[in-house]
């Protein structure tokens, strides 16, 4: 039997006038970046710009995703690193 547990993640949207960050609860980084993105459109944040997941207890980025209003994110999830 696996044990899988929601994970916490820090979302960041970096863009050249706005900077917006979350701290999301989910069970990978293609959800946390999924839930972000659609917290994005749902607070009209009407900018492009880029996402990044990283896992609080991680350090290193776990998915990354360019962000433009009314479109569907371009969003890919790394691998995850041997360590």
């Amino acid at each position: 039997m696996v044990d899988s547990r929601e994970q916490l993640f820090r979302c960041d949207f970096v863009a050249e006038s706005v900077h917006v960050y979350a701290h999301v609860r989910a069970w990978d980084a293609a959800e946390a970046l999924a839930t972000f993105v659609a917290e994005l459109d749902r607070d009209g944040v009407n900018v492009t710009g880029d996402v990044e997941v990283t896992p609080v207890r991680g350090g290193t980025p776990a998915a990354r995703g360019r962000y433009s209003p009314g479109r569907s994110p371009d969003l890919r999830v790394e691998p995850p690193v041997a360590g």
